[in-house]
């Protein structure tokens, strides 16, 4: 795993994980099967620019702790991100 920068404020942007699904539409990926879920945030989310890139939000979480997910979260979850953020696209009313 690579060496993990401090925090400095600077924007952390994530690659969203895409999910294929019979149900899916074509709104995320025009070619290939159908995306039903866009996995933006959770704990495999994986850093693409900004401090940590490279490594996963997870990691980040790991080595940043309370500057990362805040005092109240770390006290209940620990150093974890306890989040799923998933965009829907679905081709059809499910």
């Amino acid at each position: 795993m690579p060496a993990i920068p401090a925090p400095d404020g600077a924007p952390i942007r994530v690659a969203p994980q895409l999910r294929e699904r019979v149900w899916g539409g074509k709104r995320r990926r025009s070619e290939g099967p159908p995306v039903g879920e866009a996995w933006v945030i959770h704990t495999d989310s994986e850093i693409v620019t900004g401090p940590g890139s490279g490594s996963t939000l997870g990691a980040l979480a790991h080595a940043w702790g309370e500057s990362l997910v805040g005092h109240h979260v770390l006290r209940r979850h620990g150093a974890t991100i306890p989040l799923l953020i998933k965009l829907i696209d679905a081709a059809e009313w499910l």
